[in-house]
């Protein structure tokens, strides 16, 4: 099954602003003191957060990359 470039580019966007929801969320644990800096759970929120943001822009990517290639055909028309 393909996805369309613009599918995947939207679910990039997504993974993205879901890492930085993510991300503001860890924060405010932080400062209101619920998650402890050297904890297990706070390595894993920070390791989640990687992960959704560079993912997201995996996604992003190949789908800037998809959409050059529809423009102008698969390498083996050319």
């Amino acid at each position: 099954m393909r996805l369309s470039r613009t599918t995947v580019i939207i679910t990039g966007v997504a993974l993205v602003l879901a890492g930085v929801g993510l991300e503001l969320a860890v924060l405010a644990g932080l400062e209101q003191g619920a998650i402890r800096v050297g904890t297990l759970a706070g390595a894993v929120l920070n390791r989640l957060v990687t992960v959704l943001t560079v993912m997201g822009s995996c996604f992003v990517v190949a789908g800037l990359v998809r959409a050059d290639e529809t423009k102008s055909g698969p390498p083996e028309r050319r």
